[in-house]
């Protein structure tokens, strides 16, 4: 599995485990790990984040 595939397992994990609660997968976590100077998983959270967007507008391509 391609890591752009990764992300959009991941996005639809996001939606069926948290639904339209976001901020539960993105606040705290991504707050932590920018502390924690781990900007490689605030990249890919926030990868994951568009590709959820994208799925919720029904933005994608």
């Amino acid at each position: 599995m391609t890591p752009e595939h990764e992300r959009w397992a991941e996005a639809l994990a996001v939606i069926k485990q948290h639904g339209d609660a976001l901020a539960a997968f993105v606040t705290k976590p991504c707050v932590t790990l920018a502390r924690a100077r781990n900007m490689a998983d605030v990249v890919r959270r926030r990868e994951v984040i568009q590709r959820y967007d994208q799925l919720r507008n029904g933005t994608t391509q």
